[in-house]
């Protein structure tokens, strides 16, 4: 819902009355919402409450509490349960609002044309109230749901066999008259009852071939992970996506109605829970090689990688001198190294004379000549 009501403190406080306040006819507090909640604006002009309200509360022949209660109902379905109007009631009398309903003529209890008997004698009053208000709701939404929650509430009540008859209606196929679907009358014979009882019911719709929208899909709890990997699986079959990343743009979107209409399915874009089971099952295969694929093509790329990031030990780099330097280099040039004087020879001594260093033998002296005797 888009807005709630809220003045200072969030949600609607309790109200008392005490009993110096009320007169002999008693009071009724009706609220919108339950103590601490809040109530709902809706989308249109006026709030689900307001218009559940007006169009039950001057019913004709409903009692005030009795409106109050179908009031209730609409508002919690309306709101999935976010909204419960409530009201408080002590009351001295019955309170119509509407015009009240005719007395029923004292006669012999025969089902109305709409299939509605007369309150079987010595019933307790209010079990009967409560049934009859049930049976009300089905009777008016006219569904499957409604009929067997009749039927699992009262299973041997005054409307069970009505309830049953209207639901073997409903799964052959509804009729109706204009906007206003035509209630079964009660007036099959028993050899009647029996044939339509003995046939098998008709096969309800195929879940897979409903259509899905967002509270279909919604229902499934899909978490980010399982978005991944129905969009892998979306890629595995050769739909066009960007990524598989959790997020359920317009090309995801786009890949689920392919799929759908492909498989013969009410291309909606959103799945119903079978739909979503009976994709998975379809592409466990194609999403095996698919991620065997990735996982391969990850590896190489890692590889490739990590050997690129392998660079050669750096070879250092020889400058060339400046000119200058070259130029005095090339006027001052370096001495020749020294080269080292020979080691002595083992058994020779080393004598220098007029002819330069020479050796003799050990055992000898150097000639004061300086000349060397060979």
């Amino acid at each position: 819902m888009p807005k709630s009501r809220s003045t200072t403190a969030p949600g609607l406080a309790p109200i008392d009355v005490s009993g110096s306040d009320v007169g002999t006819g008693g009071v009724l507090i009706a609220f919108a919402t339950d103590p601490g909640a809040v109530s709902y604006d809706g989308n249109g002009a006026n709030s689900p409450y307001t218009m559940s309200l007006a169009r039950h509360l001057a019913e004709p022949g409903v009692e005030i509490q009795s409106a109050l209660t179908r009031v209730r109902g609409e508002v919690t379905a309306e709101t999935d349960g976010r909204q419960r109007p409530w009201h408080n009631a002590s009351l001295g009398r019955e309170v119509f609002i509407g015009p009240q309903a005719p007395p029923l003529a004292v006669a012999a209890p025969q089902p109305s044309a709409a299939g509605t008997p007369a309150e079987p004698p010595g019933a307790d009053t209010r079990g009967w109230e409560i049934e009859q208000r049930v049976w009300d709701e089905a009777s008016k939404r006219n569904t499957l749901a409604h009929y067997e929650a009749y039927l699992q509430q009262f299973p041997k009540g005054a409307f069970a066999d009505l309830a049953r008859l209207n639901i073997d209606q409903l799964k052959k196929s509804p009729i109706t008259v204009g906007n206003t679907p035509t209630v079964v009358a009660n007036t099959e014979s028993d050899v009647a009852r029996s044939a339509t009882a003995a046939q098998p019911p008709a096969a309800a719709g195929n879940p897979e071939t409903d259509a899905g929208t967002e509270l279909t899909e919604s229902a499934i709890g899909l978490g980010r992970q399982d978005k991944i990997d129905l969009q892998e699986r979306l890629l595995a079959i050769g739909y066009d996506l960007d990524a598989a990343d959790g997020d359920f743009g317009i090309k995801t979107r786009q890949a689920i109605g392919r799929w759908q209409e492909e498989n013969r399915l009410p291309p909606t874009t959103y799945l119903t829970q079978k739909q979503y089971a009976r994709l998975k099952l379809d592409t466990d295969d194609a999403v095996k090689s698919y991620r065997a694929k990735r996982a391969s093509e990850a590896e190489a790329k890692k590889q490739e990688s990590a050997t690129s990031q392998r660079t050669e030990k750096p070879q250092p780099v020889v400058r060339a001198k400046p000119r200058r330097e070259q130029q005095r280099e090339a006027a001052n040039p370096r001495p020749a190294p020294k080269s080292k004087p020979a080691q002595r020879k083992s058994g020779y001594r080393t004598c220098s004379g007029i002819d330069g260093t020479f050796e003799v033998p050990a055992s000898q002296r150097c000639p004061l000549s300086g000349y060397a005797h060979y």
